[in-house]
């Protein structure tokens, strides 16, 4: 039997490679915390450059705060005046031009004719549309569709013809007027309401009359 007794503590050995064990322990250490000590250094400065952003950021929004609140209630109330245009375009179309209307009805009126009174009302009201077919009596009702607010103009013209010959002027006035392109394409009926002869003494030949035109409704579409 053999036996081999080393004289040498393990402290004493020496490792046989270009790199002893410690040094190499020593360097990979001295590695590690460099490299911990530059992501430590890197965080840092990451903190403060968020900081000094966030306060440059701070300053610039206080500067601009106002006049971005300023622009945010300017839009709102831009797209507050876009709502009412659009409810009130329909409205606007139901209007009439009456400028070509009088304008054309100043060239009707013979001398003859003394108009005494000129006015236009208007009167709102609802259209409703035809009631829904019912193909089964057994079902129940179908709900009706709302009705169509409409705008109908009323057209009223009152005044006196002079003489024997101005109650036939009256009469071609409004033979004008129902032929006339601007009064037909807004009243749908004009007619010669009354006709009557003045009681007082010294107009015995003179007449009143009174003109009315209704329109057909404008459908606010």
């Amino acid at each position: 039997m053999r036996l081999r007794v080393d004289l040498m503590r393990e402290t004493e050995f020496r490792y046989q490679g270009p790199v002893s064990k410690k040094f190499a322990g020593g360097a990979v250490g001295g590695f590690v915390g460099a490299v911990v000590l530059l992501w430590l250094a890197f965080a840092i400065e990451q903190e403060f450059t968020l900081r000094r952003d966030m306060a440059r950021l701070n300053t610039d929004w206080q500067n601009i705060e106002g006049r971005y609140k300023a622009i945010k209630e300017k839009r709102a109330n831009y797209a507050m005046c876009l709502a009412y245009q659009k409810e009130l375009q329909p409205w606007g179309k139901t209007r009439a031009n009456w400028a070509d209307q009088f304008d054309e009805l100043a060239q009707m009126i013979p001398p003859t004719i003394q108009l005494t009174r000129l006015s236009v009302r208007t009167d709102w009201e609802i259209i409703k549309p035809p009631p829904t077919p019912v193909t089964d009596p057994n079902a129940p009702t179908p709900p009706q569709p709302p009705g169509q607010p409409a705008r109908r103009y009323w057209l009223s013209i009152q005044g006196r013809a002079a003489g024997e010959a101005g109650g036939d002027d009256a009469v071609q006035m409004v033979k004008n007027i129902k032929s006339s392109r601007n009064f037909s394409a807004v009243f749908e009926t004009i007619r010669l309401q009354h006709m009557l002869r003045d009681t007082q003494p010294t107009d015995k030949a003179d007449r009143s009359f009174s003109i009315e035109g209704q329109a057909e409704p404008r459908k606010m579409e």
